[in-house]
């Protein structure tokens, strides 16, 4: 057991020597770190399996093990106990790391699991590893020396990992230097569109490849193309212009109120001539005070329509039926006209000469059992309505959405005819040699290409084009053409003219390149060893996930 290497550090360090620690259980881990116990995390049984790693049966039972263990680990190393329901879907991960590192001959000794314990601070007395206090803390959390060395084996196989993945990485001068220059290299590229809109003039549908396009696109439990809900709706109108609510607006437009509306909105009363400010003693004071009773009129509207609006929401939620007719007797109580709409459309932008979008959408929005909306602020008036029918959306007719069907199939069939041209233009212009490829991209046969700003690493692309672009120009020989790639309109074709390399890279530059290069590695050796997991390890799909 790796504790009673504990003894051996002590000698070395001319430190008090321990007995060997040996810890009889009698307490349990308060019931989390029991196998049995954490097997009610999982659906199956012990011994169900859940997947193989590196060729061996992996149990339910294991991954509990597995759990038990972090948890340990956590524990010692920082005195709380983690969520075993949280650890579990990191534990198959784990073992599947563990299991590399043992077939990359990674082991973890006794004396370094020693090392481990007799440096944590929490098990040390006046500067020195304390037995009794590492004692005691195995007694009274119920772990054994045995489950104590398998945890921290455990993680510092984890870290051992790591570290060899990254550590294991070498660079050399040279490599950072052609890295450094590459990366400060200026390219030049040329770039040939072939936009879908330049090919639907090509695209003659028929009615019956219509049809079937459009049955195509309906089949299936999501239909491409749906009519949306219809609603029926009694709107309650409040006007700004309604006379109580002017009056009480012009009631509150006192000297003060009207000067501080004149000073926090200087921009509604400048002179479309001079460009200046209205002056407050003169037309600005007048103009001020109409603006003021009109913001103040629209203010109380608003906040008399959310006391009409909560009211009307509790009074229809408590009615049994006819809950249209406790919506209008609540307006006209308040004496405010309510419309009576026809159907209209979810996404309609008006309802009759209505022109109110916001209201639709409040509409829309309104709680099926309690149809009532919230309120919405208006041109002239705030608004409130009240669903009174609903036809629930539905898929669509091809009658209805014939124009839209035309339109989405020339641009689909356009898009084939677009990629199908790139991919041949490409299979041309790579089949000849850079001298033939340079004239042709000269005369613009079989494509024209188009020159474009020149990329470095001091300019950044704004756009997904541009970047894609950048991405693929810094991946071409020079003189060489690309394989087709996805343009904002389109395919597109990337012709590298030129690669022009500095002559040397600056020191401090330099530094910070050699970082990022090594950088770039470790991220490669990690992906590689991760794809090298990936293929020795198989979880299955648990039923409930």
């Amino acid at each position: 057991m790796a504790i009673s290497k504990i003894n051996t550090v002590f000698a070395k360090h001319s430190r008090v020597l321990f007995g060997v620690i040996t810890v009889v259980i009698i307490i349990t881990f308060v019931g989390f770190l029991s196998p049995s116990g954490l097997t009610a995390l999982f659906p199956g049984g012990d011994s169900e399996q859940v997947g193989s790693i590196f060729g061996k049966k992996v149990t339910y039972k294991d991954v509990a093990k597995e759990v038990r263990l972090m948890q340990i680990f956590y524990l010692i190393q920082m005195g709380q106990l983690p969520s075993a329901d949280r650890l579990s879907e990191q534990a198959f991960e784990i073992m599947c790391w563990t299991a590399a590192a043992e077939a990359r001959g990674i082991r973890i000794s006794d004396q370094e699991i020693a090392d481990f314990i007799i440096a944590l601070p929490q098990f040390q007395k006046d500067g020195k590893f304390d037995q009794t206090l590492f004692n005691t803390f195995l007694q009274e959390k119920g772990v054994t020396g045995e489950d104590c060395d398998n945890a921290i084996r455990l993680m510092l196989t984890l870290q051992r990992v790591q570290d060899e993945i990254f550590n294991n990485v070498i660079i050399t001068p040279n490599e950072v230097e052609l890295f450094a220059l590459q990366r400060n290299a200026e390219l030049h590229p040329l770039v040939a569109y072939f936009n879908t809109v330049d090919f639907e003039k090509q695209v003659n549908p028929t009615d019956e490849q219509l049809q079937q396009y459009f049955t195509e696109c309906q089949e299936g439990p999501q239909p491409r193309y749906i009519q949306p809900a219809k609603f029926k709706a009694e709107i309650a109108e409040i006007s700004y212009k309604t006379p109580a609510i002017l009056s009480a607006a012009a009631k509150s437009a006192t000297p003060e109120a009207v000067k501080k509306y004149y000073d926090t909105n200087p921009q509604q009363f400048t002179n479309s001539e001079t460009g200046t400010a209205e002056p407050f003693d003169g037309k600005g004071e007048q103009m001020a005070r109409a603006a003021y009773i009109a913001a103040k009129a629209k203010e109380l509207a608003l906040q008399q329509a959310r006391n009409f609006a909560d009211v009307a929401f509790e009074m229809v939620s408590d009615a049994q039926k006819d809950q249209v007719e406790v919506f209008r007797k609540q307006a006209a109580e308040y004496h405010w006209p309510v419309i009576a709409t026809d159907f209209f459309a979810a996404d309609a932008q008006s309802i009759g000469e209505l022109a109110e979008p916001k209201l639709i959408e409040a509409i829309a929005r309104a709680d099926e059992a309690v149809p009532v909306s919230e309120p919405v602020a208006g041109e002239s008036a705030v608004y409130v309505g009240f669903v009174s029918a609903v036809q629930p959306a539905q898929a669509a007719d091809f009658e209805a959405v014939g124009d839209q069907v035309r339109h989405d199939y020339l641009a689909s069939e356009a898009d084939k005819l677009a990629q199908a041209a790139a991919e041949e233009a490409a299979k041309t212009l790579q089949a000849m040699t850079p001298e033939e490829l340079r004239q042709a991209v000269t005369d613009g046969k079989p494509v024209k290409f188009e020159e474009k700003p020149v990329i470095s690493s001091a300019t950044q692309p704004t756009t997904f084009e541009a970047m894609l672009t950048a991405y693929t120009a810094s991946r071409l020989q020079v003189g060489r053409v690309s394989a087709p790639e996805t343009s904002g309109n389109g395919y597109m074709l990337i012709y590298l003219a030129e690669r022009t390399v500095p002559e040397s890279i600056a020191p401090d530059q330099l530094s910070f390149l050699e970082a990022l290069y090594r950088q770039n590695r470790q991220q490669a050796a990690a992906v590689e060893f991760q794809n090298f997991v990936g293929a020795n390890c198989f979880q299955y799909k648990q039923k409930g996930n």
